[in-house]
């Protein structure tokens, strides 16, 4: 990990050579109140000693001492370490400025030391040290750096070429930087680099993908294109924007598509195996049932026809009889129209849901404000038709059942290109997704039957709801 450079957090080391111990004493002085950190060595021997335990960023040795001289230190400094030397002598005479320069000193000053001039020039070497350090140090965390981005390029490759979703890199032009293996291994051409991302390659979908793409990149919002058509597949596209253009994958849903058409073909047939049932029933009520039991009430009528002699208490119960199967075949005629509305093939949907709203206003305790509009010139197919009266039907059941409201509002709404169905109550509501939940752990179908037959229209079918508010059911269903 990369950190800041902060030498103005380290103490400078100074090592102070010289077997005067007047002189070790006054620079230790001089130093310490500068805030260095002075060492001090009264020989040669005893300075690489103490250059052993410690680190040492400047040496400052006399020339003359009994054991190694200054320039046999310096020359065993130099050939251990890079500390800079200063070296100091009280006998001019004994080397010249240029001789200790070439042996490898930093510098060289004569004694008495005038202790401004020694600061002044054993600052200016620290300083110099200072941006040594600082420049190796930049260049170690530069090296560093580089290695990392090289792990982090080796492990980002490793995972793109990898990874089992096909991946394409595009730059800010849509051209191809690369692409992984898993994309390589979709079959058709394999794309190049340079390639127009959907316009010279990949261009053969149902949407201008080439124009999404550039929005993609030019806004900076990811896109998302679920069962896309291409060719003869079905694809899960996902455009990515990056600071340099876009990532794009695409997972292959072919199948999951497949299955999704066979579960709709194959509710749809229940469904209309159901609906043919309920005609069957509506028929059997209709002719049979409800003839016999018209039968039964007329027989019960004409039964003490020709016959004065029988008493009024029974007459009455006779009476009663026939009112009863007068009920009974209201009730029955009521469940035939409700399971096949004669009225739907006669005057339309629109009539149709108008009727059923009369019809259940009488038959409970509510306010029903239906209206329609657009239906002119409208010609529904009876599966649709059927359909969107079956969802109404539910709609209102479900009202009478669970929302404990005063009015409902129904309205169809024929606005090309969609039909659009709108149910609202002021009952007490629920929350929509606690209540979806519920009923598909419960195994209720009301609210998903009602959303699988405009699924099966291609239609669009929304709920909304709170407590205590009300609720609004939205469908929206595409027709020509």
């Amino acid at each position: 990990m990369v950190s800041a450079y902060q030498p103005e957090l380290r103490q400078h080391h100074v090592l102070v050579v010289d077997d005067d111990s007047g002189v070790l004493r006054m620079l230790q002085t001089l130093f310490d109140n500068e805030g260095l950190q002075c060492i001090t060595a009264e020989s040669g021997a005893q300075a690489l000693a103490c250059m052993q335990d410690q680190q040492i960023d400047v040496v400052l040795t006399d020339l003359r001492m009994p054991d190694l001289n200054g320039l046999e230190l310096l020359e065993r400094i130099r050939a251990q370490s890079d500390t800079d030397v200063m070296i100091m002598t009280g006998h001019s005479g004994d080397v010249t400025f240029e001789e200790i320069i070439e042996k490898g000193a930093l510098d060289f000053i004569h004694k008495p030391i005038e202790p401004r001039e020694l600061l002044l020039r054993l600052k200016r070497i620290l300083k110099a040290r200072r941006h040594r350090e600082e420049r190796r140090w930049m260049e170690e965390q530069l090296v560093a750096t580089n290695r990392l981005i090289k792990k982090s390029e080796e492990r980002y490759r490793a995972l793109f070429d990898n990874s089992p979703v096909a991946t394409v890199v595009v730059d800010h032009q849509a051209r191809i930087i690369s692409f992984n293996q898993a994309r390589d291994n979709t079959g058709g051409r394999t794309p190049k680099p340079g390639d127009v991302m959907y316009r010279d390659f990949a261009g053969e979908h149902e949407f201008d993908m080439y124009a999404e793409l550039l929005d993609c990149i030019r806004t900076g919002v990811a896109k998302e294109f679920p069962q896309q058509k291409y060719r003869e597949k079905y694809l899960n596209i996902r455009m990515s924007p990056f600071f340099a253009g876009a990532i794009i994958t695409s997972h292959n849903v072919t199948q999951l598509k497949k299955s999704e058409l066979q579960i709709r073909s194959l509710t749809q047939d229940l469904l209309k195996a159901q609906e043919f049932e309920r005609q069957r029933i509506a028929r059997e009520l209709h002719d049979n049932v409800a003839q016999n039991l018209g039968a039964l009430k007329l027989a019960f009528e004409t039964l003490f026809d020709g016959q004065p002699a029988v008493s009024a208490e029974i007459r009455q119960r006779v009476a009663d009889f026939s009112e009863q199967l007068s009920e009974a075949i209201s009730k029955v005629r009521s469940m035939s129209y409700n399971m096949q509305p004669l009225s739907l093939e006669q005057l339309g949907l629109a009539h149709a849901v108008d009727s059923f709203c009369d019809d259940y206003q009488q038959a409970n305790t509510l306010s029903v404000d239906c209206s329609y509009a657009g239906f002119e010139k409208l010609t529904l197919d009876f599966e649709t038709q059927i359909n969107i009266y079956r969802f109404v039907q539910e709609a209102m059941n479900n009202v009478s059942k669970h929302a404990e409201a005063d009015n409902i509002k129904v309205r169809l709404i024929a606005s090309h290109p969609e039909l659009i169905i709108r149910i609202e109550d002021d009952g007490r509501g629920f929350d929509v997704k606690n209540r979806m939940a519920e009923a598909l752990d419960e195994k209720r179908m009301g609210l998903r039957s009602m959303q699988e037959r405009i699924n099966l229209l291609n239609g669009h079918f929304e709920i909304h709801s709170q407590t205590n508010r009300g609720t609004r059911i939205v469908a929206r269903v595409p027709v020509t």
